[in-house]
């Protein structure tokens, strides 16, 4: 790695283990696709990490399954080679990764639990059994949670959207 590659793989490792990524392989594909200008090949990656090339290759995998839709992550293969070349979209936006986040957060989190939970909270009020009973007031006290996350949730999806507009 060159000096800039080394400096800003260091800099992404240190942000992404600040919020808590410990996945070290995974924080050095990003900064080297990230900051690589043309595609680089899974090759060159695992040279660059000092990975294996199958390590590399399952990371990518994983990425791609996980972020490849936000991260613009693209696979290519050049004329004449076999090898598979990776190149990230650097239009990286922070604020629409979080905003896409926290939508998901809201749809499959927040809206399951307030389409499901006050059903299983009521079944369990009206159980004749203690520990039923019991499990109830603990998922009311989970539910509760969840609702006053959704007025942050919505609160800062509505911000988000004031700013992307205006």
């Amino acid at each position: 790695m060159n000096e800039i590659e080394k400096r800003f793989t260091g800099f992404i490792q240190n942000a992404g283990t600040a919020q808590g990524i410990n996945d070290s392989l995974f924080l050095k594909l990003f900064a080297l696709l990230y900051i690589e200008p043309e595609e680089i090949s899974m090759d060159e990656l695992a040279e660059k990490t000092g990975y294996s090339l199958a390590s590399v290759s399952n990371k990518i995998k994983q990425i791609e399954s996980l972020f490849g839709n936000m991260l613009d992550l693209r696979r290519m293969n050049k004329p004449g080679t076999r090898k598979i070349y990776l190149y990230m979209e650097k239009d990286f936006d922070p604020v629409k990764m979080i905003k896409d986040t926290l939508s998901k957060k809201y749809k499959y989190v927040i809206k399951a639990a307030e389409s499901e939970l006050p059903e299983v909270i009521d079944k369990g009020n009206n159980s004749s059994d203690k520990r039923t009973k019991e499990q109830a007031k603990n998922l009311q006290k989970y539910y509760n949670n969840v609702q006053k996350l959704e007025k942050v949730i919505g609160k800062l999806l509505d911000y988000m959207d004031d700013i992307e507009n205006g």
